[in-house]
Protein backbone atom coordinates (compact mmCIF):
# COMPACT_ATOMS: atom_id res chain seq x y z
CA UNK A 1 0.00 0.00 0.00
CA UNK A 2 2.78 2.22 1.03
CA UNK A 3 4.78 1.46 -2.02
CA UNK A 4 1.75 2.28 -4.11
CA UNK A 5 1.68 6.04 -2.89
CA UNK A 6 5.04 6.27 -3.36
CA UNK A 7 4.80 5.01 -6.90
CA UNK A 8 1.60 7.60 -7.63
CA UNK A 9 3.81 10.53 -6.27
CA UNK A 10 6.71 9.93 -8.47
CA UNK A 11 4.76 9.48 -11.27
CA UNK A 12 2.56 12.94 -10.08
CA UNK A 13 5.70 14.70 -9.80
CA UNK A 14 7.55 13.66 -13.40
CA UNK A 15 4.19 14.91 -15.22
CA UNK A 16 4.42 18.02 -13.63
CA UNK A 17 7.87 18.53 -14.67
CA UNK A 18 7.08 17.32 -17.95
CA UNK A 19 4.34 19.78 -18.67
CA UNK A 20 6.45 22.46 -16.68
CA UNK A 21 9.77 21.82 -19.68
CA UNK A 22 6.34 21.99 -22.49
CA UNK A 23 5.60 25.31 -21.80
CA UNK A 24 9.18 26.82 -22.84
CA UNK A 25 9.30 24.03 -25.93
CA UNK A 26 5.70 25.40 -27.35
CA UNK A 27 6.03 28.78 -27.10
CA UNK A 28 9.40 28.68 -28.75
CA UNK A 29 7.57 26.37 -31.77
CA UNK A 30 5.00 29.17 -31.60
CA UNK A 31 7.28 31.75 -32.00
CA UNK A 32 8.85 29.90 -34.56
CA UNK A 33 12.27 29.58 -32.76
CA UNK A 34 14.61 26.89 -31.96
CA UNK A 35 14.51 25.65 -28.53
CA UNK A 36 16.98 28.22 -26.71
CA UNK A 37 18.53 25.73 -24.02
CA UNK A 38 18.91 22.19 -24.43
CA UNK A 39 18.81 21.31 -21.06
CA UNK A 40 14.79 21.79 -21.56
CA UNK A 41 14.64 19.13 -24.08
CA UNK A 42 16.46 16.78 -22.24
CA UNK A 43 14.84 16.88 -19.20
CA UNK A 44 11.74 16.76 -21.07
CA UNK A 45 12.35 13.48 -22.99
CA UNK A 46 14.02 12.49 -19.93
CA UNK A 47 11.00 12.55 -17.64
CA UNK A 48 8.61 11.87 -20.26
CA UNK A 49 10.30 8.58 -20.06
CA UNK A 50 10.35 8.04 -16.73
CA UNK A 51 6.69 9.25 -16.85
CA UNK A 52 5.77 6.25 -19.42
CA UNK A 53 7.48 3.62 -17.47
CA UNK A 54 5.70 4.80 -14.08
CA UNK A 55 2.45 4.46 -15.77
CA UNK A 56 2.81 1.09 -17.30
CA UNK A 57 3.82 -0.22 -14.32
CA UNK A 58 1.24 1.29 -11.99
CA UNK A 59 -1.29 0.10 -14.26
CA UNK A 60 -0.10 -3.24 -14.71
CA UNK A 61 0.23 -3.59 -10.70
CA UNK A 62 -4.05 -2.44 -11.18
CA UNK A 63 -4.74 -4.60 -13.29
CA UNK A 64 -3.03 -7.55 -11.05
CA UNK A 65 -5.81 -6.85 -7.97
Amino acid sequence: MANNKILDSIRTTTFIILLLTSIPLFANYILGQGPSRELIIHLHVWFGLIFLILAIISMRLRNKK
